[in-house]
This record gives C-alpha cells, sequence and structure tokens, in this order.
C-alpha cells in the first residue's frame, strides 16, 4: 500500500523555521516522497538579523544577509512557498491574508522574534528593507557623535562595531542596569567587556535610565539629517546629551 500524502505547514520564516523545512526536505527525499511541506511567511527574505551588526558597517557582508525565500525548496513541486500574514489557526487548517486556507496534518509555528527598536527587521520586501538599511548606514556614518540606549548583546555588539570602525566619533552607550549584559551572565564578563568598551573610547553611562528621547533619526526617511536629543536623568543631578544620531536597543520580542 502506498503512503498516504502527509502535508507539514510551517508558519515564520525565522531561522528555526528554515531550519525545519530543510529537515523535512531531507526526511522528504530518503524515506517520505509524498510529504509536502508548505512555508508561510509574510516577508519576501530572509534578514540574517545576527549579522545585521557587522552588515550595517560592513558593505561587503551586507550584500550578503538579504535571502529571498522562494529559494528554500530550490523549485522543488512537492514544496512551496507562500507570502501571506498568518491569520488565524483553527484545528486541521490555517487562514491568512485574503481569507485563504491552507490544510495541514501537521502545524510548527516558528514566527521567530523581532526587535521593535530596529525598523529594518520589520519590512515586508528585500527592497524595503534594503532601504531601510542603508539609511541606517549612512546615518551612522555621518554623524559624530552617537547615543546607544541600553547595553543588552545587541546594543554592545553594534556599539563595539561602530567604535571599532569609526575610532573618531564620540559614542556614548547608556544602560539602567549598574553592569552590562544581565544576570544570565556572570559579572566577570560584564567587566570584562565593559573595560574593552571603554579602552575602545565608549563612554558607559551605568545605572541610568532615559527619561526622555525624541524619534530614532532612521525612523523616518524625512528626518536622516535632523539631530536626536536625549534627556539623562541621576538621582540629583540631570544633564543633556546631545548625540546627532540616537539608537536604543530595547531587546527582542517573541
Amino acid at each position: 500500500m502506498a503512503a498516504r500524502e502527509i502535508h507539514v505547514v510551517i508558519v515564520g520564516g525565522s531561522w528555526a523555521g528554515v531550519t525545519a523545512a530543510h529537515e523535512l526536505m531531507h526526511l522528504a527525499q530518503i524515506s517520505y516522497p509524498r510529504l509536502m511541506i508548505t512555508l508561510v511567511e509574510q516577508r519576501t527574505h530572509y534578514f540574517h538579523k545576527t549579522g545585521m551588526i557587522r552588515g550595517l558597517v560592513d558593505n561587503r557582508y551586507a550584500e550578503q544577509m538579504f535571502i529571498p525565500y522562494a529559494r528554500v525548496f530550490n523549485g522543488s513541486a512537492n514544496h512551496r512557498f507562500v507570502c501571506a500574514r498568518l491569520r488565524h489557526v483553527h484545528e486541521n487548517f490555517i487562514e491568512v491574508d485574503g481569507g485563504g486556507r491552507l490544510f495541514y496534518d501537521y502545524l510548527i509555528l516558528a514566527t521567530g522574534t523581532e526587535y521593535a527598536s530596529l525598523p529594518v527587521t520589520q519590512s515586508s520586501t528585500a527592497e524595503e528593507c534594503k532601504l531601510l538599511y542603508n539609511v541606517m548606514k549612512e546615518v551612522i556614518e555621518l554623524a559624530s557623535s552617537i547615543l546607544f540606549v541600553g547595553g543588552g548583546a545587541v546594543g554592545i555588539g553594534l556599539c563595539g562595531e561602530i567604535a571599532e570602525m569609526y575610532p573618531q566619533k564620540s559614542i556614548t552607550l547608556v544602560h539602567a542596569r549598574d553592569k552590562l549584559l544581565n544576570d544570565d551572565l556572570s559579572n566577570n564578563f560584564a567587566h570584562t567587556t565593559e573595560a574593552r568598551l571603554r579602552k575602545m573610547g565608549v563612554n558607559l553611562v551605568l545605572g541610568e535610565t532615559v527619561v526622555a528621547q525624541a524619534p530614532s533619526v532612521y525612523s523616518s526617511m524625512s528626518s536622516l539629517n535632523s539631530n536626536a536629543r536625549a534627556a539623562l536623568f541621576q538621582q540629583h543631578r540631570a544633564w543633556q546629551v546631545r548625540p546627532q544620531e540616537m539608537t536604543t536597543k530595547s531587546g527582542r520580542r517573541i
């Protein structure tokens, strides 16, 4: 008796979603040819978020960060990519934009994470993503002083890349905690990171909170040449930091 068809729908082209698709394709090739896979993702391309930090200061690296989802299945007739937004999940089917239905035997939800402070990661097309990305790069290149708000992994990584690539820029990193990163990492690691950033010329302001700020300068195309303003408050005194560019790194949203 021939094996029945099994349809697996994967919602989300995150790293986990793409990895699941590749693993299932391998399974279909070696032992289950009637396995069908559908990848559903609202964006047209995979954007390499982890490499974004390096790409902001390395043009050659940036060119490799946009990968069309259509390449995932290499033209296979049994598998397909659907560019659409998920609306509802039902017992044996999902609904996407426009009322379309996709029936499944197995459903994998792999929607990934989003960084609200990085608009470039939320774009729908490669063209829009590249436009926003280039604006971010140009702002960084033109600014003589930059303020980072948030000393997590992303903020530290980007701060370090810019400090290394542009040692002549004045860079300040503000973090609400009295040490960088979070409690998942050791104090020794945090202190080593702080020492490294200071050696690179970064001004660290720890244990402080940004109480007022203008929108980030790359939040709209028209604000490319505007100056960001931030007011920082300390227990018994206040002061103004006036960078040409301000970027917030508030962490990820699952």
